[in-house]
């Protein structure tokens, strides 16, 4: 009798180890032409079941809009990372450039939905480079790491960047994925931007994949650190150690960090934690009214817009 209790306690661990280690997997590999997901939070309960057991095919993230669409005159460009994965960015440059904006998106999008984005900083007088990481829109891959090896996604386009000899500051910003991107390429890659604008990224990626745990009902006990154990095995690195939170001790330059008041992703407390980290004195904080996680300016286009203009506006940089 004991035998067979622990041949089926065994036998229970396995099968929640294989449905762990498909729905990791799914989770970081897109699959072209798939169907459009929906929110998670608006899913029936049996769907909900069912994802976590048999995993969601999340659709390749592609770009449905390009500058065109507001307004912008582009050019579309070719970037290699370290490890030769060709990323495509689309240039969008200013007449009279006050400097350079990096743009990073977040997971599961592409380069297009930072359009809007693209098109106010566009309008406090900077050029834009919208870059799509690996996996997602025109560059190359199927495959996310949740910000790590996008990382050098960052650093290749900050110093392709430098090197076509950009006048003015080189300021970097990322939404959610795209920040834990920059700040990791700040602590591990070496590089020191003029300045950064971060919005809604999370501190841990434990954090993250309990937030993301929770919008399925299901308990956070142990299954989130399934999901990273089984997440550093398929991806080779350590998930554990992968914290936007350790990074951001190596930020030195100005940041500005945006979080919406009604992010269930990145809670504020979340944000605020992450944001005390940054040892620079020259940051702000700016609370975005009635916004979420995806794309906080949409949720509050007035004072997003305000608050970026005041920050560029606030930067001295030193030719």
């Amino acid at each position: 009798m004991a035998t067979e209790i622990i041949i089926a306690i065994l036998a229970i661990i396995v099968l929640i180890n294989m449905v762990v280690y498909r729905q990791v997997r799914r989770l970081l590999n897109f699959v072209p032409g798939a169907e459009k997901l929906t929110k998670p939070d608006e899913w029936a309960v049996f769907r909900k079941i069912s994802a976590a057991f048999l995993g969601v095919a999340v659709p390749r993230p592609e770009n449905d809009r390009t500058p065109a669409d507001v307004g912008l005159a582009f050019e579309t460009r070719e970037i290699k990372a370290a490890d030769d994965t060709r990323l495509e960015a689309w240039f969008i440059p200013h007449a009279q450039a006050k400097g350079l904006i990096l743009l990073f998106h977040g997971y599961s999008v592409s380069k297009s939905i930072l359009l809007d984005e693209a098109r106010d900083f566009f309008d406090t007088g900077y050029s834009c480079l919208l870059v799509d990481f690996r996996g997602s829109g025109g560059s190359q891959g199927n495959y996310t790491s949740i910000g790590y090896y996008e990382a050098h996604d960052v650093a290749a386009t900050y110093y392709s960047a430098l090197i076509s000899g950009v006048k003015g500051p080189v300021v970097l910003y990322g939404q959610s994925m795209g920040g834990a991107a920059i700040l990791r390429a700040i602590d591990e890659l070496q590089m020191k931007p003029d300045a950064i604008i971060l919005e809604a990224v999370f501190d841990r990626l434990l954090t993250a994949v309990q937030q993301r745990v929770r919008s399925f009902s299901l308990p956070l006990s142990g299954l989130a650190k399934l999901i990273v154990m089984w997440g550093s095995l398929q991806s080779g690195f350590n998930g554990f150690k992968h914290n936007p939170i350790d990074y951001a001790y190596s930020v030195g330059c100005p940041t500005l960090f945006i979080n919406g008041d009604r992010d269930q992703r990145v809670p504020l407390g979340q944000a605020r934690g992450l944001y005390g980290a940054i040892p620079t004195r020259n940051k702000r904080f700016v609370q975005l009214e009635g916004a979420g996680h995806i794309s906080p300016r949409a949720d509050n286009p007035e004072q997003w817009r305000a608050a970026i203009t005041d920050f560029l506006n606030s930067l001295t940089v030193t030719q």
